[in-house]
């Protein structure tokens, strides 16, 4: 009985890599675009919400080639939660959180495992070919190499076959130096001891006009916090999302510094007018929801209030 013929490839991981970092410019916007999108962040302590925040935002996105302009971000509705009732001695801020979400666009600022100066410090691995979006996608795995004790990364980076593009990374720090791992507190203290326990990421593209662009960024953090003599500790969990709603290629528009965010904002601090009328009763979008259900029922409202 004759079977189907199955045809073995040998595929080289790094040089995967490589190709796709040579291809950034072939395969993502080249010029600015105005970006309107979904932001939440929130902090859990155990697994009671502490402070919840969510906004629809606008994005001055700058082109993914070396360029003067950097991203900036204005505030167009906002709303936050903070339960009272959880807050004790601690109270873990997010800083920053609305422009990392940007930061971690490793295409547009390349990260160490793609980055063509520091690929050194890892080993890759083609660990899969999958459809990813309807698209044939070499799903290549990373790690540091054991001669760095610096904490780096590991994950997997999903590059489309033919044309090189990386489409989406779900990538983690790899604690390996517990002296290290304080990078990731600002500011604390002195009374408290902070350690970072994970630090996970999962960034997304899509395709627009035939070129990728950000699409989605999730960041899940999770800290223990123990009071310096005390035989217990508590989980703390951090969380933002950014989640693009509409993208506009064609815009001459220019966001103005008087009302664009300031970077390195704590934004659960920051008081902007509450706008019952755009939120609605009905319009509560649940931490734990699923950011696609978040974005249809945001986009609705949109579609209404114009």
């Amino acid at each position: 009985v004759s079977i189907q013929e199955v045809i073995i490839r040998n595929k080289d991981a790094l040089s995967i890599v490589k190709t796709a970092i040579l291809n950034t410019k072939n395969n993502y916007i080249q010029d600015p675009s105005i970006i309107k999108a979904f932001y939440r962040e929130g902090v859990k302590k155990r697994n009671t919400i502490i402070s919840f925040s969510e906004a629809v935002i606008q994005i001055r996105k700058s082109p993914y080639k070396i360029s003067v302009i950097n991203d900036k971000i204005k505030v167009e509705k906002s709303r936050k939660i903070i339960n009272s009732e959880q807050i004790d001695t601690v109270f873990l801020k997010l800083k920053d959180g609305l422009y990392s979400g940007l930061l971690l666009d490793f295409i547009k600022n390349p990260i160490d495992f793609f980055h063509d100066e520091t690929l050194n410090l890892y080993k890759y691995y083609l660990s899969d070919i999958v459809t990813y979006d309807n698209k044939l996608t070499n799903v290549i795995e990373f790690i540091q190499k054991d001669e760095f004790q610096n904490n780096l990364y590991k994950g997997y980076i999903y590059i489309e076959s033919e044309s090189f593009a990386v489409i989406a990374a779900e990538f983690e720090v790899n604690f390996k130096n517990t002296n290290q791992s304080n990078n990731f507190v600002v500011k604390k203290h002195r009374k408290f001891k902070v350690k970072p326990l994970s630090a996970k990421y999962i960034v997304k593209y899509k395709k627009i006009d035939n070129k990728y662009m950000l699409n989605h960024v999730r960041a899940d953090l999770e800290f223990r916090v123990r009071k310096k003599r005390d035989a217990f500790s508590s989980k703390y969990k951090i969380f933002f999302e950014t989640a693009i709603i509409d993208v506009d290629l064609n815009s001459d528009d220019k966001l103005h510094k008087k009302e664009t965010v300031k970077r390195n904002l704590v934004f659960i601090d920051n008081n902007y007018t509450y706008d019952a009328s755009f939120w609605g009763n009905s319009n509560f979008i649940k931490p734990e929801q699923s950011i696609k259900d978040a974005i249809n029922q945001i986009n609705a409202k949109l579609k209404y209030n114009n």
